[in-house]
């Protein structure tokens, strides 16, 4: 999946494949998973778009977490639309409706994760 957004006022191309999701992995906090989605997600989708178009990647992920501070609500909207269609999220989503439920919520997703990125 790919999408279009305005990041630090200039347009990018954000890339979710496999190498997005491994680095979303690497980058998110499950314990503030809601606070930490739009950076790890962003960076994963820089950094994986980059990659597939073979040019070098020197933005940090401190960098950013700035810019996605910066994003309007807009720009965040097509970021989740587009992460959210892909099959990586897909598979995540029908894991977690299968998860024990007293299971503890972070437990959860850090199995949920764990078991998508094994099968990508």
């Amino acid at each position: 999946m790919y999408v279009n957004v305005s990041i630090n006022g200039k347009p990018a191309g954000l890339k979710f494949n496999q190498m997005a999701y491994i680095t979303f992995y690497k980058f998110i906090d499950l314990e503030n998973f809601e606070a930490t989605f739009h950076y790890a997600a962003v960076y994963a989708g820089l950094l994986s778009n980059s990659y597939v178009k073979r040019e070098e990647f020197t933005t940090t992920f401190e960098q950013v977490c700035e810019w996605v501070d910066e994003m309007n609500d807009e720009e965040k909207v097509k970021v989740v639309e587009a992460f959210n269609s892909t099959v990586f999220w897909k598979k995540l989503v029908d894991v977690g409706k299968n998860a024990d439920d007293k299971e503890k919520p972070n437990e959860q997703k850090k199995r949920k994760m764990k078991t998508i990125l094994k099968s990508a």
